[in-house]
């Protein structure tokens, strides 16, 4: 798991930016031009853009940051002292039950 400068922070980066992109001027622009829409929110956040590209294409294409958010609280609980190959083993089986399972199968415990 990729430790993070800054969690809070981050999270109040991606708040922020979701704030200045639902504003009817942001909207408007993306009615308009979808690269204006991308170029415009850069310019305001470009060193997030730069930092975190991945988070904040996802954030620009208005997908759903609820697996991050989960991501993030995890490596909040390792930062408290919980068990990092616990939290670890947490999100890969959560991950796998959202993506891998519903292909291969769940494995049978034994």
């Amino acid at each position: 798991m990729t430790e993070f400068k800054d969690i809070d922070k981050i999270k109040e980066n991606i708040n922020m930016i979701i704030k200045i992109r639902d504003t009817n001027n942001i909207q408007n622009i993306k009615k308009y031009s979808i690269e204006k829409y991308k170029q415009t929110i850069t310019t305001i956040f470009p060193t997030f853009a730069e930092e975190y590209a991945t988070i904040f294409k996802l954030i620009l294409d208005n997908e759903d940051l609820s697996k991050l958010y989960y991501m993030f609280n995890s490596i909040n609980q390792i930062k408290k002292g919980k068990n990092k190959d616990k939290v670890e083993k947490e999100v890969g089986e959560m991950l796998a039950e959202e993506y891998l399972y519903p292909i291969v199968g769940k494995p049978d415990k034994k």
